[in-house]
């Protein structure tokens, strides 16, 4: 079992563990079991007395080595110390087990995350930093978090496409991500995380008052960026779904080339220099409006064809 009441301490061993296990089985010899004490005698910052609970030392280091342990694959883990004075407060325990960890297992949204980011310093082993390169989920993301990429292979999404006739191709869903804010200290920050172009929005996995349930709120973002309107406390964790837009040339059966191809050769034979020169070499205007009115008027007539055909 491992102790996790001085989480930032034992980042290394938690990446040791995730890499030691091919699954995430509960009882398997090797899982991973860990320990959290919530009265920890661990000194961190110097936090004033006066801010809330939640803001303390005792909750955030809490926060940090539980999220941190359940996305690192942690199949059970020990709290102790919860609602004594100076220790875990009953309501951070609550926020974190039942308002987000027991939900997550109970509906089988963890998985073995696939890829870790990390803008943590100094560098954790087997975690990569974002590069912009065209494909990663993360494009870029600011200091102090992780983010665990987490696919699920029984998912798919389904994509209509009009190639060769209607039909409907199932593909890998997008992943879930889950995030850790890994600071040690001071108030609700914006998640500066930039994911790739194409996601249209993006749910946190969270319980019904924090969803909005009771009011006309709802949990969740459209687009790309995260820091527009999601945010954590300092050692939080948060799990996302994804929704993207799907294109062809990603999800298609035919290869990119072969799709590239098809459209390169219509768009040829629809509006190729020579034939339009050709159609407009009837028509009296000066030649370099030529190609634009040949233009014009194909596009109305075939404009003109389907609303008769509707």
């Amino acid at each position: 079992m491992l102790d996790m009441s001085r989480p930032w301490n034992k980042l290394g061993e938690l990446v040791k563990a995730w890499k030691s296990v091919d699954s995430y089985e509960p009882y398997d010899e090797e899982a991973l079991h860990v320990q959290i004490d919530g009265c920890s005698k661990d000194r961190g910052p110097d936090i004033p007395a006066s801010r809330p609970k939640e803001l303390q030392f005792a909750s955030t280091a809490s926060r940090f080595a539980a999220y941190t342990s359940i996305a690192f694959g942690a199949q059970a883990i020990v709290h102790s110390g919860i609602g004594h004075r100076g220790c875990t407060p009953l309501a951070v325990a609550s926020s974190i087990y039942t308002g987000a960890l027991q939900q997550w297992v109970e509906r089988g949204l963890l998985r073995r995350p696939s890829l870790i980011y990390s803008s943590l310093s100094p560098k954790l082993e087997h975690t990569s930093v974002p590069g912009g390169r065209k494909g990663e989920v993360v494009q870029s993301m600011g200091d102090d978090l992780l983010v665990f990429v987490m696919h699920d292979a029984s998912r798919t999404s389904k994509l209509h496409t009009r190639r060769e006739g209607v039909k409907v191709i199932n593909k890998p869903a997008p992943p879930m991500l889950l995030i850790v804010d890994a600071r040690r200290e001071g108030q609700r920050k914006g998640v500066n995380v930039t994911l790739q172009f194409n996601t249209y929005s993006w749910t946190p996995m969270v319980f019904d008052d924090r969803a909005g349930a009771g009011s006309c709120d709802v949990a969740g973002g459209f687009g790309p960026h995260l820091t527009h309107g999601l945010s954590l406390l300092p050692g939080e964790g948060v799990l996302l779904l994804l929704n993207m837009h799907a294109t062809e040339s990603e999800y298609n059966t035919e290869t990119k080339l072969t799709a590239q191809a098809s459209t390169a050769v219509t768009a040829l034979n629809r509006y190729s220099r020579a034939q339009v020169r050709d159609r407009a070499a009837s028509i009296k205007l000066r030649p370099e409006f030529n190609e634009i009115q040949w233009k014009r008027q194909h596009r109305r007539a075939e404009m003109l064809q389907l609303l008769q055909q509707s």
